[in-house]
């Protein structure tokens, strides 16, 4: 661990900041090629920071810095809900639709589930797959109540769920401890990366910010595992907003 000041030390996941007078997590593995958002460039010397906003991937995916092509996207630009199965039961038409007010990233529409009797749940199967990246941008209209569930299966079990919790802390399936602190009516961009399928792994990003190195899927299995299905869901009562969902 990298040295700070007399009764702090930084983790692996930080680095030691004199002007800052303390430990600030890294963005990104020093002086090693890194995305700046979909831009690909090279992480500072400190892992703080990048050298310059570097150059656009365009329709492609910045990932360990370099521009690939991406196995999924979804990003409701469509303005309808092919692909996707309602599951939730009662008054389905009035818990799922496309919103036109709110966007994330600058495009038009996402996806709004929203404050009815009952619960809101929608779900997308694919062909297996093993995709190192999972990304999704999510919205919570409120900070005190449980909202927003995003789920990763595996041969139908659970492997992640990444969720709002009611104390206004996003939080992981599985974990005691929170992930960050959330504002109601924000969005933010949250990734599973390096998905390790041989060791059942992952790491959790918020905002391009490592906050979870290593956590382990929350189903395990004898043999490597595959993406099959994610899942949507929110509690009736509130209201979350999805947008840009990807596979990279």
């Amino acid at each position: 661990n990298a040295a700070s000041y007399p009764g702090e030390q930084c983790t692996d996941l930080q680095q030691c900041d004199a002007e800052y007078y303390g430990c600030k997590p890294r963005r990104c593995i020093p002086t090693q090629p890194a995305c700046n958002g979909n831009n690909k460039t090279t992480c500072n010397a400190d892992g703080l920071g990048f050298s310059g906003e570097g150059t656009s991937c365009g329709s492609l995916s910045c990932m360990d810095g370099t521009c690939r092509d991406r196995l999924f996207i979804e990003d409701f630009e469509d303005a309808d809900l092919t692909g996707w199965a309602l599951v939730a039961k009662g008054e389905l038409a009035k818990t799922t639709a496309i919103s036109s007010t709110q966007a994330a990233a600058g495009t038009r529409y996402s996806l709004v589930q929203t404050k009815a009797k009952t619960d809101s749940s929608i779900k997308r199967s694919f062909a297996e797959s093993r995709p190192k990246r999972i990304g999704w941008w999510a919205m919570a209209e409120s900070r005190t109540t449980v909202s927003g569930a995003f789920v990763v299966r595996a041969a139908k079990e659970r492997i992640a769920k990444l969720q709002f919790d009611s104390n206004g802390t996003l939080v992981l399936d599985g974990l005691t401890s929170p992930l960050v602190v959330y504002e109601a009516k924000r969005w933010y961009h949250l990734e599973l990366r390096n998905i390790d399928y041989t060791a059942q792994t992952f790491d959790v990003y918020v905002n391009d910010t490592r906050v979870l190195a290593g956590a382990p899927f929350r189903y395990s299995s004898s043999s490597p595992l595959s993406v099959s299905e994610i899942e949507l869901s929110t509690p009736a009562g509130t209201t979350v907003y999805w947008d840009e969902i990807t596979f990279d």
